[in-house]
């Protein structure tokens, strides 16, 4: 890749009071995200910080929280006492960056920050409360000493700041971001934060989860992946559980879920990473068609269950709750939570969460009697199964 690479960004008239030099010679410039050098498949910049735009098949997770830093990269060509590898010159986060139109969105006010055009400086987006969190994507940004240099500025590839300078940064950040490539076929995520009501629902709305006001002591970006793609048919969803249902592989008819926490419940709340006492989470998943066509009096035994260790840990039933954010449950209203309520957030957060659809709307015994929801006080790996009195 050439000097001018992909798409590089340029910050204009932030050092015209330094010499006017045209730049060294030095490493190529990159851009990481779904279309560059192989990024995360759910993140995109957007216009005006790269002239591209989401696919329309992508839903954007509007619940994160992500932390932009912008990082000096070293001197370009010759070394250069003006640039300071690996120094962290700004961070965006919280209130920092809007989200609005399926956007996040940040200003850089460039004239606050000391930048040399010999330097390369890097744009990183993570998700998550914590600076180490996964990686989304990343853009590398050039500057010029004057505005002479935009002369043969190329403005399909650079972006040129001349007045206000204040640099755009805009991206699109779709529902997966957050779980891995090797996982299943459906996500879900969001941030649990202290003293808010969280509710996330997978994009499918095939599972979700409720988390209380008072459950965390910190933010923490809640997963919800199915591992569908992890096994055959066939194979066990929860290790040495006799009368599973994990689903379809491959497929959205999906019975086995991870749930996950980053940073940790342990590192959330002081009390060996489970949620706050009194406040256990609510994690709803639909049953899978194996499990609904089950006889009626059968389908009502079927429990979550829950594990920890998928090593040597040994599975636990958790207590059957309704999971009313989910269509598949009995006790499902969308209006869930309109009225005050320990639930008084749950209508608003379903304002922003896609509308999950109706899973089994065709099958007869839509209607089993329990709730498609468990009781837990902590997270790791969920599947349906009969209890161990009818083994």
């Amino acid at each position: 890749m050439n000097r001018i690479a992909l798409l590089s960004l340029v910050l204009v008239g932030i050092v015209g009071c330094r010499a006017d030099r045209a730049l060294p010679p030095g490493p190529s410039a990159e851009i990481q995200d779904a279309t560059h050098l192989n990024g995360n498949s759910f993140f995109f910049w957007l216009p005006p910080t790269v002239n591209q735009h989401a696919p329309s098949s992508q839903v954007f997770s509007s619940k994160l929280r992500p932390v932009i830093t912008i990082v000096d990269q070293g001197p370009a060509g010759a070394a250069s006492a003006n640039c300071h590898a690996g120094s962290t010159l700004r961070t965006f986060s919280g209130s920092d960056i809007t989200v609005s139109n399926a956007a996040y969105h940040a200003n850089w006010r460039t004239d606050q920050d000391a930048l040399y055009p010999e330097c390369t400086y890097r744009i990183t987006v993570n998700v998550g409360p914590r600076l180490n969190s996964p990686e989304l994507g990343y853009a590398d940004v050039d500057v010029v000493s004057s505005g002479r240099q935009l002369k043969n500025v190329d403005t399909d590839e650079f972006i040129p700041l001349l007045d206000d300078r204040t640099l755009p940064i805009t991206f699109f950040i779709g529902v997966g971001a957050t779980c891995s490539r090797d996982g299943g076929s459906d996500c879900g995520e969001g941030v649990a934060k202290p003293g808010e009501n969280t509710l996330i629902v997978t994009n499918s709305g095939n599972a979700g989860v409720f988390i209380p006001a008072g459950a965390v002591d910190g933010e923490t970006t809640i997963t919800i992946q199915s591992v569908d793609q992890r096994f055959n048919e066939g194979q066990e969803c929860i290790p040495r559980l006799a009368d599973q249902f994990p689903g379809t592989p491959k497929t959205l008819d999906n019975g086995c879920y991870d749930f996950r926490a980053d940073p940790p419940l342990a590192d959330v709340n002081d009390n060996g990473g489970t949620f706050n006492a009194g406040f256990n989470a609510t994690v709803g998943i639909c049953p899978p068609t194996a499990a609904m066509n089950l006889d009626h009096g059968t389908l009502d035994r079927i429990q979550l269950f829950r594990i920890d260790d998928l090593g040597e840990g040994n599975a636990v039933a958790l207590a059957d709750v309704q999971a009313p954010f989910l269509r598949c449950d009995p006790h499902y209203s969308p209006s869930f939570g309109s009225r005050g309520s320990l639930f008084g957030d749950l209508a608003r957060a379903l304002a922003g969460i896609v509308s999950p659809r109706p899973l089994y709307a065709g099958t007869r015994r839509m209607m089993f009697d329990v709730g498609a929801g468990g009781s837990t006080d902590g997270f790791s790996r969920f599947g349906w199964a009969l209890p161990f009195s009818i083994q």
